[in-house]
């Protein structure tokens, strides 16, 4: 379980991380990647984690509901995104496993 959570935190980063400066380039696999980890997610959550549920729907919802080019047009949608999934990792963090 820890893999999946490490997996979805990675995915939640590097899109924080890239929308964050507006200088940043990114490729549509941004948003993809993301869509596909939360299609897989929900298969592999084996013991049905209920807070790995609740932060799939969460991250689909909040990172999912524009596509790349709507990120690189819209520097208003781009930084609410980037610090939604800000928001999201800082709710995270709690269930990763300790370093």
């Amino acid at each position: 379980m820890n893999d999946l959570w490490n997996r979805l935190y990675r995915v939640v980063n590097h899109m924080a991380e890239r929308l964050a400066d507006p200088e940043n380039k990114f490729k549509n696999s941004l948003v993809d990647n993301i869509v596909d980890l939360c299609d897989l997610l929900p298969r592999l959550n084996i013991t049905s984690d209920p807070k790995l549920e609740k932060a799939l729907l969460e991250v689909r919802q909040k990172l999912t509901a524009y596509d790349s080019q709507t990120l690189r047009d819209s520097n208003d949608i781009r930084s609410q995104t980037a610090l939604e999934a800000q928001k999201i990792l800082d709710k995270m963090k709690h269930y990763l496993p300790a370093a």
